[in-house]
């Protein structure tokens, strides 16, 4: 938050896009909560049917392909986006 917090108060005229970004991960899974899981799921783990954050919220996760793709989209569609733009990217 002090990094957005820098980057609006410092851009002046360059345009501005903040990306935030959920838990990305890649075909082979290198995301370490997701990976963990899995394996809890895997080896039939007490812990695989507990979580252990608030049971109001769910965790987003995003493919890396996914990002890329999005990022290259902003950055082609960057000259109708507003001036500063926030943008989550994760699963719904």
């Amino acid at each position: 938050m002090r990094t957005e917090a820098l980057i609006h108060a410092q851009h002046g005229e360059i345009p501005v896009a903040i990306l935030r970004l959920a838990g990305v991960y890649d075909d082979i899974c290198h995301s370490p909560p997701l990976a963990n899981q899995m394996q809890r799921i895997f080896e039939r783990q007490l812990a695989s049917h507990l979580y252990s954050g608030e049971t109001s919220h769910r965790e987003s996760f995003l493919h890396l392909d996914d990002l890329v793709d999005a990022i290259m989209l902003v950055v082609e569609r960057r000259a109708k986006l507003p001036a500063v733009s926030t943008v989550l990217l994760g699963e719904a």
